[in-house]
């Protein structure tokens, strides 16, 4: 399984609800509730083979004034150059194969959410 790391960097702050994406509340040191980040990624429909693919992660945190992190990491297919232009955005050019990528979302207070996604690239 490839893990590689590919950005890490600061987000966005709350206020965005992500429609169908449930989380759970934790509750950390004297009291203090932290609800972890909504996060999910929006990505082209069909992809072809030399395109330019951008992967977008829409991410929220419930709690006033939150900021969230974002690291992306490669989890299956062949290791392919990507160049993050923001925190948030994951591009790079399609090679035929699949290609899996998770998306992490850390909150300042350490809540944190995951998803993933898995691209198809057909040949030619």
């Amino acid at each position: 399984m490839i893990r590689t790391i590919l950005m890490f960097g600061a987000g966005l702050m709350a206020g965005v609800a992500l429609p169908g994406v449930a989380f759970t509340p934790t509750v950390q040191g004297q009291g203090i509730m932290n609800l972890p980040p909504l996060v999910r990624i929006l990505a082209p429909s069909a992809i072809a083979a030399g395109q330019i693919v951008t992967l977008r992660a829409i991410a929220a945190d419930p709690d006033p004034g939150d900021a969230v992190y974002y690291c992306w990491v490669q989890t299956d297919g062949e290791p392919i150059s990507t160049s993050a232009r923001s925190s948030s955005i994951l591009v790079f050019v399609a090679q035929p194969g699949v290609y899996g990528w998770s998306l992490w979302v850390k909150d300042y207070h350490g809540g944190t959410a995951e998803t993933g996604i898995t691209i198809t690239v057909p040949q030619g």
